[in-house]
């Protein structure tokens, strides 16, 4: 998948992605994917982190010449249970996204179960392919605003999910059971996206382990 943002449980306390494959290449320290997304970084996987979790690090780009080159960028780690306690104290961005209160606890819960029982002690977010989408320095302005940990969030949220105003989403729970013609409203579909924290089930998750 291209454009894709990734949520990453990992056994090192870092959000450069750089260093996750030096650690499993030198160290044999895997890590594993718990949930990625197209075009857009899901506000749960927001919610989990603040400001201060922010990070450094670099990344490959290409100028129009094909020359490569390194870029500044930033992404969020937090171990666990800060980001369980983050979320946790969210469920009032979930509210006033969602525009409704049951709808927003259904995204808010699910979210949170899918923290449970994470095999590494941290959580980060490669969001690389994201900020490459669009103008650089608007990404990252867009990106950052995203941890205020308030309502102040919302904006930056939103513009990161695409997220259509005046649309409420379809409740996780049809977003899940009902068949995909039933979801017949894509800015409903897309609203659901923007809430839903698309975590892959334990046995389907993507490991990343050191070929022998």
């Amino acid at each position: 998948m291209s454009n894709r943002a990734i949520l990453i449980n990992a056994p090192v306390f870092t959000s450069d992605p750089n260093r996750l494959q030096e650690a499993l290449d030198q160290e044999g320290r895997e890590y594993v994917e718990i949930a990625e997304s197209a075009y857009r970084i899901p506000i749960p996987w927001l919610c989990c982190f603040r400001k201060d979790d922010l990070r450094p690090f670099s990344a490959k780009s290409y100028s129009l010449d094909g020359t490569e080159e390194r870029v500044a960028l930033v992404a969020p780690c937090a171990d666990i249970a800060a980001a369980k306690r983050n979320l946790t104290q969210s469920l009032s961005i979930f509210a006033a996204v969602a525009g409704d209160s049951e709808i927003a606890r259904g995204y808010w819960e699910a979210a949170m179960a899918g923290l449970e029982d994470l095999p590494f002690p941290y959580l980060c977010i490669d969001p690389t392919d994201i900020l490459f989408m669009e103008d650089l320095d608007e990404g990252l302005a867009t990106f950052s605003g995203c941890f205020a940990g308030s309502l102040d969030a919302l904006p930056s949220m939103k513009r990161l999910n695409f997220f259509e105003e005046g649309v409420v989403p379809y409740s996780q729970a049809d977003l899940y059971s009902k068949l995909p013609e039933q979801l017949d409203d894509p800015a409903r579909v897309n609203n659901a996206a923007a809430l839903d924290a698309a975590y892959a089930s334990p046995e389907a998750r993507f490991w990343y382990r050191r070929e022998e």
